[in-house]
């Protein structure tokens, strides 16, 4: 379409996108325009505080998500440091599977690369869809460990393979640490490689293929280290425990600053202005004058 509408509001200043061309083919719409500014003046003072307080309290959950960030990094680190993971069967085991989900090793003229998230963190707790994205996988690779044992390195192997052999590939990175691939949707081999391990967890059916990295551990190389990574887990699922409580406060003050924000829209006017909007994208449907 030659439109582009940008919907602007009050509240808008965490996803902001600017207009690339505006008014050639951007359109701003400013939900500005229906609400009493009478009412929202009243109410000055209410909203002000409000928006500082929401501001405050994410930036507080942003810090202790930072925190689990760097806690999880701490978490792997005693696997590294002990030497307890055993890399040549870790390569061997990425091999295996590789063999397994490629066996013909086609490569193909086009592939298709898309990058997106199964899980949130959410003011209601830590959420995830693997059900809804994997349960109807003709095949499963349930990959499980404790943080640090390579799970991330061979889904990670895998994603690469695909690449290479031009397969069209659904990666679906991790909300704490976005570089980071969890699972793989293999669209063309209705295969499904699911990183299984808290909060997101995933039950196997019998079918499925599951691998525990646990395995490849040396436990006796790890005991010397365990009372630190069991601090390091406790501090771990305390700083997300903290992050999700300030997001929960967040969502309250949410709730109460839209409160006012909609005692005091004219929903009315903005439902005749969605109509007439239609009308127009419409029109422009009709007559084909869509472009880049």
């Amino acid at each position: 379409l030659p439109l582009r509408a940008m919907v602007s509001t009050a509240d808008t200043t965490l996803h902001i996108i600017d207009p690339q061309h505006p008014g050639a083919v951007d359109e701003i719409v400013n939900l500005g325009n229906f609400w009493h500014e009478q009412g929202l003046v009243e109410l000055k003072h209410e909203i002000i505080n409000l928006s500082r307080q929401i501001k405050h309290l994410f930036a507080r959950a942003y810090n202790y998500l930072a925190q689990a960030k760097l806690l999880n990094e701490d978490q792997e680190s005693y696997y590294q440091i002990s030497n307890s993971l055993n890399i040549q069967e870790l390569n061997l085991t990425a091999n295996r599977l590789i063999e397994d989900i490629f066996p013909e090793r086609l490569y193909r003229k086009l592939s298709k690369e898309r990058h997106l998230f199964a899980s949130a963190i959410t003011p209601q707790g830590l959420t995830n869809h693997l059900p809804n994205l994997f349960d109807n996988m003709a095949k499963r690779y349930i990959i499980t460990g404790a943080p640090g044992t390579g799970k991330a390195t061979i889904v990670h192997k895998v994603f690469e393979t695909a690449k290479r052999l031009n397969y069209q590939v659904e990666a679906y990175h991790c909300a704490l640490i976005p570089t980071k691939i969890e699972h793989m949707i293999l669209p063309e081999l209705s295969t499904g490689i699911i990183t299984s391990t808290d909060p997101h967890t995933y039950h196997p059916q019998p079918q499925d293929v599951v691998i525990n990295l646990d395995e490849s551990v040396d436990h006796n190389l790890l005991k010397a280290y365990l009372d630190d990574l069991e601090t390091a887990n406790e501090r771990y699922e305390a700083a997300i425990h903290k992050a999700l409580e300030f997001m929960g406060r967040v969502k309250e003050y949410r709730d109460k600053l839209e409160a006012y924000y909609i005692a005091n829209m004219d929903f009315k006017a903005i439902n005749d202005f969605v109509a007439q909007l239609n009308t127009r994208i419409e029109a422009l449907i009709k007559n084909k004058t869509c472009y880049e």
